[in-house]
């Protein structure tokens, strides 16, 4: 799974948003869907707080967690925001950087005994405990380290290109694309997918996707090219299951499979790019 880190690791997760309304939602997040709510999640809160969290049971025995002070951030505005994490275990583990300043943090939580290594993808823009991101997201990077205060201020610096990503990168999205469903990972080959078809615009650099707060959001898969979603045909009712390999990131191995609506059979190892179908599951 991307992302899948365990509490003694250590990372680093970066991007640039613009937010547009007050609302708690996810930056970030592979934190199951179940009772155990397992994993880590970046939030932007009500307060324009940002907050990271390690969960392994979803209660108040076992998990830790940080946020910034209020109004951390400016509304319908480019924010750049850094959150790096040393595998201490301890809330001192954690360092918060908002538009290349280093931010105080106050402890949400300082109880995680147990691993917090996920089975969820990680999505952006949305998770199950604060849903959906209304505005922008760019240039979405993780790294496999800890970065420094030099490295954030030239990351934020370089808000106009960005050349310089000190090696042990572990994912990259540039998030330039301008159509639905690919997202590629520039560097690690973790690609994902749009689900709820945002629309895409000028970003911080380059292009963005726009996020309607309600409905949309990415998935990042490993590998991305072993699907299990149900889609269709566009213009046309035919659905079908995904769960072969496609030779190309913009293309799908359909297997065999009855049409759920018409009861056609599709025929098995049938090639199509992603200009035929949509995901809608």
């Amino acid at each position: 799974m991307v992302g899948s880190f365990e509490r003694t690791d250590e990372w680093s997760f970066e991007c640039w948003f613009y937010q547009t309304a007050t609302k708690s939602c996810a930056l970030a997040s592979n934190m199951q869907s179940d009772a155990t709510m397992r994993g880590w999640i970046v939030t932007l809160y009500t307060g324009r707080n940002i907050g990271m969290i390690l969960s392994s049971d979803n209660s108040s025995s076992n998990f830790l967690g940080v946020r910034t002070a209020a109004s951390m951030y400016a509304f319908n505005s480019w924010n750049h925001v850094i959150f790096t994490y040393n595998g201490s275990i301890t809330p001192a583990g954690f360092k918060c950087y908002v538009n290349g300043s280093s931010k105080t943090l106050s402890t949400l939580g300082n109880s995680l005994t147990s691993t917090i290594k996920s089975n969820n993808d990680l999505l952006l823009g949305h998770s199950p405990v604060y849903p959906y991101l209304n505005g922008r997201l760019d240039e979405v990077v993780i790294y496999t380290r800890v970065l420094t205060q030099t490295e954030v201020n030239q990351r934020y610096n370089a808000g106009v290109g960005t050349s310089n990503l000190f090696g042990t990168t572990y994912s990259h999205y540039l998030l330039n694309e301008t159509t639905n469903p690919i997202v590629i990972d520039a560097v690690g080959g973790r690609n994902g997918i749009t689900i709820g078809s945002p629309t895409w615009g000028s970003g911080k650099i380059g292009n963005a996707v726009y996020l309607n707060g309600s409905s949309q959001y990415i998935i990042l898969q490993q590998p991305l090219l072993c699907w299990n979603y149900t889609a269709k045909y566009k213009n046309s009712n035919r659905l079908f299951k995904m769960n072969g390999s496609g030779k190309y990131p913009d293309q799908l191995t359909v297997p065999k499979s009855v049409d759920i609506n018409s009861g056609i059979m599709m025929d098995e190892g049938k090639l199509i790019n992603s200009n035929q179908f949509k995901i809608i599951q």
